[in-house]
């Protein structure tokens, strides 16, 4: 078992056995030679086989597990030492590290040996994808691997805790070799429909969370029975949870006799006239009866968010049932002064050596004062009935629209803001047993609001960025999850300053960095860690994008409403009046520097298109999604690779085209690379075979479509950019594949130049056609395409050349992406 793990105290599982695979007796020594020579003869097979299976997966074990042990210790390692019985047992192995720390520390090419150890993982995972082996021999070498993979974080942990490390923040750029990935079956089946999970979700943790993190959420208890049947027709890239408001039925609290419970209105007219003056609408609870005011400086108030799956909302009419009001003014009135005194404050006298006393006590966040002037949108954002005075239906439509776009000022100037999930307010803050004050309490609530049914909305998105304190109401209290980030940092700042960051710190700032990453209008301290909303800020547009991607909405347009919203030089009311299929172009032309990894931005996900690839060999028009409205593209996916790619720039004659330079790319290691392919001629079919004349490898590009193919057919020279450094060990590697984008070279108009690179202005203009996939050339299991072979030379960056590209964001209703 890994038992050096964190695990949740009330998991419905058991823990997870990996089983040993070589001698007990045995000592594995890596203590000579060169790490990557040593464990060479465990690389996997093209193909694995009963026969050869099991040998393959005790190499792996001995020199990827003992090995790698071995030689970051640089002491051989006895089996016997590690394991119990015919099981690991890796209670041991923070003690063994943290003895060898200076080895560990030592370790200059570790972090190039665990991408080689990831990259090794992935091709044992493909191969057993491919196999034909028993399902419980599959299960055990999935473990094996998760095993592998922890260990791989446990090192970087170790490293972590090196002083010439310390940095006030911590950089995730681990998770590539560390993540378990989807194919991780054995996480995948904690993971079910029937206990509330949802596809998409499952697939963001396998990939965006290290090894250990997403055992830790495979294994927390979920309510069972809560909205199972909402997410059947989810996949592994997209939530599909639409509330249909036809039959839409708003729940009754627990201890509600629904026989004795009535509906309380909202006193419509008096919140279309708060609306209409430009304020405000805030809710009381009065004798059984709403009482409304408009929100001033004077007057504390707490903004609602909530999912409409959870039985909060209404969409025919602003009612709620009595005994949820009454839930409502029974919360905690907590103060924005009173929350303010938890924030930390820097300097070392301000360190704590436990976490549990300002935010889980209820004594110190649950006062007896019950909440008064609250805002939910379900009562405060105007809906009628009516259907037959057309006047007072319009008046009605405005001022709902206005009470949508004034969202951010809302929540923003709220006092707090409380999460009502369904399924967080059945679980208690602390767990019932403890005894004493435990900080795996405070992991447990990180992880049980990473995993909610809020996180997977839009608009809760916004509601948490504009949030000055954020609470998560729970059965027994509210959980403070903003004072509990910034104490989280604090505490961890002052760990790896000390070099005692441990395992429980590095889960518990994984699990909740997702609030660091929400953008923020408001001048915060630095242990907030909220990035600061500006014109050139384009991690702030990447974060957007990127969370925004995972997440859904009852309507399309409200994504792009959000996203709009979130970004200072933008109005979302101007937005909204401009035709759907130019409202994305309009966001990303008011940027100026955006991601260069929007360039190989795809209409399909790279799961969708492998998926329906590996199933046909290709794919019809008819099997493309259609774009009939204007959701946010697909993820940019920039954290999943290594290191980002860099920022492009819009030129100054009216955004023709977006320019990078080599300075603005990365300026380590990790580079684009960019082929030229000559005058192609594309033919049928969606796989086609490149020769790499430079590297004397092949590789295959596949389009998403017949008519990116058909863009590709025609043109003057073709160029292919790849989003990777495409070395040699990465081209030849089973799990090779990469986002790439075809280019074509534009003809220059000017007589002087026709026909080749305008060097005198040191100018390479092309134009984008399309995106496509790059991936490993298989010919046993792709055959066919030998024939059909483009001969491909690097093309060497010029630091002195400036690079264009027409994307057509010029071309009226023509959608860029």
């Amino acid at each position: 078992r890994m038992d050096h793990l964190q695990y949740p105290k009330d998991s419905p599982y058991p823990q997870i056995k990996v089983k040993r695979y070589i001698a007990l007796a045995e000592t594995v020594d890596c203590t000579y030679g060169t790490y990557t020579e040593r464990w060479a003869p465990c690389l996997t097979p093209t193909s694995l086989t009963p026969e050869n299976a099991i040998g393959t997966v005790r190499n792996v074990q001995r020199w990827l597990y003992f090995g790698l042990i071995s030689w970051a210790i640089d002491q051989p390692v006895v089996v016997e030492e590690l394991s119990r019985g015919r099981y690991l047992h890796s209670e041991r192995l923070p003690e063994l590290l943290q003895s060898k720390q200076k080895y560990v520390q030592a370790l200059e090419p570790l972090d190039s040996v665990l991408q080689l150890v990831g990259l090794e993982l992935r091709r044992l995972t493909v191969a057993i994808s491919r196999s034909s082996i028993h399902h419980h021999f599959r299960e055990e070498v999935h473990c094996v691997v998760l095993s592998i993979r922890v260990l791989a974080h446990s090192l970087w942990l170790t490293r972590r805790n090196c002083p010439e490390y310390a940095a006030p923040t911590i950089r995730r750029d681990h998770e590539d070799f560390s993540a378990p990935g989807n194919e991780c079956i054995i996480l995948r089946q904690r993971m079910r429909i029937d206990d509330g999970w949802c596809r998409a979700m499952v697939s963001q943790i396998l990939t965006n969370y290290t090894a250990s993190a997403a055992y830790y959420l495979s294994s927390i208890p979920r309510a069972r029975g809560l909205n199972t049947q909402l997410h059947l027709d989810c996949s592994d890239s997209e939530c599909r949870l639409i509330v249909d408001d036809d039959d839409y039925q708003q729940s009754h609290s627990d201890s509600c006799r629904a026989s004795d419970c009535r509906m309380v209105e909202t006193p419509l007219n008096e919140v279309l006239d708060i609306i209409e003056q430009g304020g405000i609408p805030l809710m009381k609870l009065v004798d059984g009866t709403l009482e409304v005011r408009k929100a001033n400086f004077s007057v504390d108030y707490t903004a609602i968010t909530h999912v409409w799956s959870g039985g909060l909302g209404n969409p025919k009419r602003n009612a709620m049932w009595l005994c949820q009001l009454k839930n409502i003014a029974n919360l905690p009135r907590l103060s924005g002064q009173e929350l303010a005194s938890h924030d930390p404050s820097p300097g070392p006298g301000s360190f704590f050596p436990s976490i549990w006393g300002t935010l889980m006590d209820p004594s110190r966040l649950q006062p007896d004062r019950p909440l008064e002037w609250f805002w939910i949108d379900t009562l405060c954002i105007p809906r009628t009935t009516n259907k037959t005075d057309r006047k007072y239906i319009d008046r009605v439509c405005d001022r709902r629209q206005d009470s949508i776009n004034r969202m951010t000022q809302t929540y923003a100037s709220a006092s707090s803001v409380i999460v009502l999930d369904t399924e967080l307010q059945k679980f208690n803050r602390r767990t019932v047993e403890a005894s004493v004050n435990d900080d795996r309490d405070i992991l447990a609530a990180f992880a049980r609001t990473l995993c909610s049914g809020w996180m997977t909305r839009c608009w809760t998105y916004q509601e948490a960025a504009m949030a000055s304190h954020l609470l998560i109401q729970h059965r027994d209290g509210p959980f403070a999850l903003s004072v509990a980030r910034a104490k989280v940092m604090q505490r961890n700042e002052y760990l790896l300053r000390a070099s005692s960051y441990s395992q429980l710190d590095d889960m518990m700032d994984e699990m909740s960095a997702w609030f660091s990453r929400l953008p923020d209008t408001r001048d915060k301290q630095r242990f907030k860690a909220r990035k600061a909303i500006s014109q050139s800020s384009p991690e702030v547009f990447t974060h957007i994008w990127n969370d925004l991607g995972m997440r859904t909405s009852r309507r399309p347009v409200d994504r792009i409403q959000v996203f709009s919203s979130l970004l200072v030089n933008i109005s979302p009311t101007d937005l909204l009046k401009l035709p759907k299929n130019v409202r994305l172009k309009a966001i990303i032309k008011s940027q100026s520097e955006i991601p260069l990894a929007l360039l190989f931005q795809r209409p399909l996900t790279e799961l969708q298109l492998e998926e329906i690839w590996d199933q046909d060999r290709g794919i019809s028009q008819q099997r493309v999604p259609k774009d009939e409205t204007d959701p946010l593209p697909t993820r940019i996916q920039i954290e999943s690779l290594p290191r980002d790619l860099g920022w492009m720039k819009q030129d100054e004659n009216g955004a023709k085209y977006l320019y990078f330079t080599t300075n603005l790319m990365d300026e380590g290691t990790h580079r684009m690379s960019l082929f030229s392919m000559g005058h192609v001629i594309i033919k049928n079919g969606l796989g086609h075979t490149v020769h790499d004349r430079t590297s004397n490898v092949y590789f295959e590009i596949l389009f998403g479509s017949e008519r990116d193919r058909s863009l590709a057919s025609r043109g003057n020279e073709v160029f292919l950019l790849v989003s990777s450094e495409m070395r040699l060990e990465n081209l030849t590697a089973a799990s090779f594949r990469e986002r790439a984008a075809l280019l074509l070279r534009s003809i220059v108009k000017d007589h002087e130049h026709q026909g080749r690179w305008d060097d005198s202005n040191n100018v390479r203009r092309f134009q984008r056609l399309c995106p496509v996939i790059c991936r490993r050339y298989d010919s046993q299991t792709l055959p066919g395409h030998e024939t059909n072979i483009f001969a491909a030379v690097r093309h060497e960056w010029n630091d002195e050349c400036e690079y264009r590209i027409d994307c057509g964001m010029m071309k009226p209703g023509k959608h860029w992406l």
